[in-house]
């Protein structure tokens, strides 16, 4: 009998949602100007809501038809998405989806299971098309979703860094397993760090001990030595261990900051190499203001310059911006452009 009642239940509840959609045979999708033949069940609209099958709308998307791109739990009816170092998770019922671990959004109808489809899972297209870079519109003359990649990022993204200043992340995508961000701060004791991306998300990770890495001078290393390499104020493109915990590789890069030139100072000095033998090197040092705050970088190497001809050129009060790396109030000098 209660196997009966649950059926008739899970009927009426399927019949529901179908019957609060716009004629869900008619319903479309297409992505990047090609319909989406759907395989995996009837997409529906709940409460101005287009819901697709989670198959057809992942794979439509470019995610890759496999466990380690979609993953399904079905104790906790959990969805997790992971591709182009984006990682996607929400749960039937829940009317919230996270992206790299943080609120992305709020949904007004959240992912569905119904039960007349199988009990396929449903997706909220637009939330989880979004949430993977995706611009989407709906053409209503048509019933069809549309959804378009979006325009590329072409500027940096302005991150705050452990010390409040403007940290400047160069546009970047990241590769499927990997993850794009600043180094927010590191604790050597723990062997972890936290990564902030592009979109202001955070990510505790630990470094294995045998991670390979590679300094922002190209430099080589492993995650034992990683306190030379990893601090706060760095970019770092980070590849991930299978279950998006632990670095297992990283390649260091400088982030950016706006600022104006207090002062610029150069000299020659002599540096004592490890091998006993002296080495002349031009020593520059760049005093600037980075938001109100007095940051002094220096470096004894080439300095890549841009729309400025030599350092010595630069007066006080130029508008510049700084490439390197930022700790507390000192920093490395990789180049310089003029505004």
């Amino acid at each position: 009998m209660k196997k009966g009642i649950a059926t008739i239940a899970g009927a009426l509840i399927g019949a529901a949602l179908l019957a609060s959609s716009v004629s869900a045979a008619d319903l479309k999708m297409s992505v990047k100007g090609k319909p989406v033949a759907f395989q995996y069940g009837t997409p529906f609209i709940e409460d101005g809501s287009s819901l697709m099958p989670l198959r057809d709308l992942l794979v439509a998307l470019g995610v890759p038809n496999d466990d380690d791109h979609i993953q399904w739990e079905g104790d906790t009816k959990t969805v997790t998405v992971r591709h182009q170092g984006m990682t996607i998770k929400l749960a039937v019922g829940d009317k919230a989806i996270y992206k790299n671990g943080a609120l992305f959004k709020e949904l007004e109808v959240p992912a569905k299971q119904v039960i007349e489809q199988d009990s396929r899972v449903f997706l909220p297209a637009r939330a989880v098309a979004e949430a993977l870079g995706n611009k989407v519109g709906y053409n209503e003359a048509t019933s069809t979703v549309t959804i378009e990649a979006a325009e590329p990022v072409n500027k940096p993204a302005v991150l705050a860094s452990k010390d409040g200043d403007s940290i400047l992340l160069p546009a970047k995508t990241a590769a499927d397993g990997q993850l794009y961000g600043m180094i927010l701060e590191t604790s050597f004791e723990t062997g972890k760090l936290t990564l902030v991306l592009a979109d202001g998300s955070k990510k505790e990770l630990l470094v294995a001990d045998d991670a390979n890495i590679v300094g922002i001078d190209g430099d080589k290393s492993t995650g034992q030595a990683y306190k030379t390499y990893f601090h706060s104020g760095i970019a770092a493109t980070v590849k991930l261990s299978s279950d998006g915990k632990t670095i297992v590789a990283a390649e260091l890069e400088p982030i950016q900051v706006e600022a104006k030139v207090l002062s610029v100072k150069q000299e020659k000095i002599t540096i004592n190499e490890s091998n006993g033998k002296t080495t002349e090197r031009l020593y520059t040092e760049l005093s600037a203001d980075v938001g109100g705050r007095t940051i002094t970088f220096n470096t004894v190497y080439d300095v890549k310059l841009d729309n400025v001809s030599a350092i010595g050129d630069l007066k006080q009060g130029d508008a510049i911006v700084v490439a390197g790396t930022v700790v507390g109030d000192a920093g490395y000098l990789l180049g310089i452009a003029k505004k």
